[in-house]
């Protein structure tokens, strides 16, 4: 068969995501913040055109208004882009007629956000107020080997404001976990919780981190389901006793064959070892 992985060579799941993490910048999708907040400091392109063809450069000064030449102020602050487009519609339509609207984002204002707890590069950032919790833990540099990919904690002005689980978005590319960032927000990485290990004949051997009741199944669907070739009649799970021995039981997770009985909940420092059917 072929050489088992040695278990001081599985890494936490997810860790190779942010390996080359201070080269990558992740591209920031402008075009798809219709959803993005504007504040002070933000440039708005403006385009009229129709009967009339006018272009304005405007810029949200510190109460969050902006100023438009005979058509007056807009009080923009805490506005979407969409908003912001209806506002401006109806404050030009007081001044011209028959005409259509083009509002994009020009220079992005920077916001300034902290990366701490269990990170490679904790700290202060200066980033683009597009950024969010994703593209913030990317800058510094992702989880340490410590660090919880699992319990990420998004605090704003002293307050917990979400709670992050990054499996989410690594074994189902769902985003929608993700949190748009404002000025002064605390990203908070905390030690990751109970964390086992599996090898052998599955997709994805690695040491994966639980939140709870997880069992030897879910473990399985986690490390990406067993190979073609793996013998799950006999699972070996190792896990350290009582008296602190480690002791060795079999598992038999085959569906076809196996009774629930089977399945046991995991603890904190399981290891599982998938063996192939030519052992």
């Amino acid at each position: 068969g072929k050489r088992l992985t040695d278990l001081s060579e599985l890494k936490p799941f997810g860790f190779d995501l942010f390996e080359n993490a201070s080269e990558m910048n992740l591209s920031v999708d402008i075009a798809a913040a219709s959803d993005y907040v504007l504040g002070p400091g933000d440039n708005i392109l403006v385009y009229l055109w129709g009967r009339v063809e006018k272009e304005y450069n405007l810029t949200l000064d510190r109460e969050g208004k902006i100023f438009v030449p005979q058509v007056g102020e807009i009080i923009s602050w805490g506005l979407t882009l969409e908003q912001f487009k209806a506002r401006a519609q109806k404050q030009f339509s007081k001044v011209y007629s028959d005409f259509d609207l083009t509002i994009s984002l020009g220079k992005i204002r920077s916001i300034r956000i902290y990366v701490t707890g269990e990170v490679q590069s904790p700290g202060a950032y200066t980033v683009s107020s597009l950024t969010s919790l994703f593209n913030a833990i990317y800058t510094a540099g992702g989880p340490n080997k410590r660090g919880s990919m699992r319990n990420i904690k998004l605090m704003r002005a002293g307050k917990s404001e979400a709670i992050v689980d990054l499996y989410k978005f690594l074994l189902e590319g769902d985003n929608s976990v993700d949190a748009r960032l404002e000025t002064g927000d605390l990203i908070f990485v905390p030690v990751a919780g109970t964390r086992v290990a599996i090898r052998g004949e599955v997709r994805r051997p690695a040491l994966y981190e639980l939140t709870g009741k997880e069992t030897a199944l879910n473990l399985l669907n986690l490390a990406g389901q067993p190979t073609a070739e793996a013998h799950l009649d006999r699972v070996m799970l190792e896990r350290v006793s009582q008296k602190s021995e480690w002791e060795v039981l079999d598992l038999n997770l085959n569906a076809k064959t196996a009774d629930s009985a089977n399945d046991i909940l995991l603890k904190d420092g399981d290891r599982m070892t998938v063996y192939s059917i030519y052992d």
